[in-house]
């Protein structure tokens, strides 16, 4: 029943989630983001990529990066739309704004448990991991909803900047490094107020909703069943609330928050699809069992003869991370956590240093369109998003955040659980 009420509280989490992002689009909430993003910025590029990867990634730690990505595809158009406009034949600035969207998203996933369902997994899988292998892994009842935001949040905050300077300095042509431009013509979509102030107080109240849901089931597992019923209730009432119970704008008009027409205008096609090429290509590597060849594989070496403890860690990263470049991270992480363990036993590990390791490197996959739906959406919401620098930069960035993550773990985030 545990596991039963976990999953049920995911999916109405991310239902609602999903809806709340399509508030945003419909009412033009996303479009007055861009509008005080521009504003900050002065319309300089390496200051409003600096916002696009630190509002995602802060989006995604309290809600599925998915749902981030979808809510902010509307903005990546407004800006690209607008860059366009000083765009040479030597340059174009399609792939750095997609890519800081993929980065934020996927950073931001590690920030917080619900940032990600591997994390979700990893507080699942522990205790089983204990009973199945007769073992106690030290650090694990400090593992909470709070205390994994005092490593998470600086972790990504300093991820985030390398993100920004890393994409800035490969992707940015250098004839636009320092390109201005002046963003007063944008229009704002029509939107009746009184629209946009119910669907931004009910929005908002239904985040801190989850927030409440996320910290009770962090505090509280044996309360699992009441907040699972909870969680439908919450599901269910937003839905009829936004679908059903019609606003009155004036004398004469009154229309709900979101018609059925709502929740899929906008999403791209080509981002879908990518989705399913991608889900399907997990699926023939699972039946071919390629993570458990890997695995055994990876497991069967006797690494602490080769590196140093520090360089087993920093593999672990880099082999789940490229792993999931092509598997689906949720698929990874249930597949190495048990590999992984019998891995840390073997060579005197701290087994939850690995096993968080996992978990956080299944996230920051950012080299491949098909690593994650964070990437497939984002890849392709625009026009011209270049393949090529995407490879490159994301296996650089895939590169960096292993180390970082090994970093954190290690000096951040063990002391912290383990104290």
């Amino acid at each position: 029943m545990h596991s039963y009420g976990n999953y049920i509280i995911l999916l109405c989490g991310f239902l609602t989630g999903y809806l709340v992002s399509r508030i945003f689009v419909k009412t033009g909430l996303a479009a007055s983001a861009v509008i005080g993003f521009i504003r900050i910025s002065n319309g300089h590029i390496s200051y409003l990529l600096l916002f696009l990867i630190a509002s995602s990634a802060l989006l995604s730690s309290f809600m599925p990066n998915t749902v981030t990505v979808l809510a902010l595809i509307p903005i990546l158009k407004i800006i690209n739309r607008q860059y366009k406009k000083i765009e040479t034949q030597k340059g174009q600035l399609s792939t750095p704004i997609v890519m800081s969207v993929i980065y934020g998203a996927n950073i931001g996933g590690m920030s917080s448990i619900i940032g990600s369902p591997a994390n979700a997994v990893l507080i699942g899988f522990l205790p089983l991991l204990e009973k199945n292998y007769n073992i106690v892994i030290a650090g694990r009842e400090g593992i909470t909803f709070f205390s994994w935001l005092t490593f998470g949040i600086p972790s990504a905050a300093l991820l985030v900047l390398i993100a920004w300077i890393l994409i800035f300095l490969l992707l940015v042509p250098k004839n636009l490094k320092r390109a201005d431009l002046d963003f007063s013509s944008i229009e704002k979509r029509s939107c009746p107020p009184r629209l946009r102030s119910i669907g931004l107080t009910l929005s908002i109240s239904v985040l801190l909703s989850w927030i409440v849901v996320s910290v009770a089931q962090t505090y509280f597992p044996w309360l699992i069943a009441e907040l699972a019923v909870t969680s439908i209730v919450i599901c269910v009432v937003f839905v009829l609330v936004v679908f059903l119970i019609k606003i009155k704008l004036n004398h004469h008009r009154s229309e709900p928050l979101l018609r059925l027409k709502d929740t899929y205008t906008g999403i791209p096609g080509k981002g879908l699809l990518i989705v399913l090429g991608a889900a399907g290509l997990s699926g023939v590597l699972m039946i071919l069992r390629v993570p458990d060849l890997i695995g055994a594989a990876f497991s069967s070496l006797d690494l602490s003869r080769i590196v140093h403890p520090a360089g087993v860690y920093v593999t672990i990263a880099l082999v789940v991370t490229y792993l999931t470049e092509f598997i689906s991270n949720t698929t990874v992480a249930l597949t190495f956590f048990p590999i992984i363990l019998v891995l840390s036993l073997k060579l005197n590990l701290n087994p939850l240093a690995s096993l968080l390791l996992v978990s956080l490197s299944t996230t920051c996959a950012f080299m491949s369109p098909i690593a994650t739906p964070v990437n497939a959406l984002a890849f392709g919401s625009l026009k011209g998003v270049s393949l090529k620098k995407m490879l490159l930069s994301g296996f650089l960035m895939n590169m960096i955040s292993a180390a970082v993550l090994t970093l954190v773990v290690l000096h951040f985030a063990l002391p912290v659980f383990q104290r």
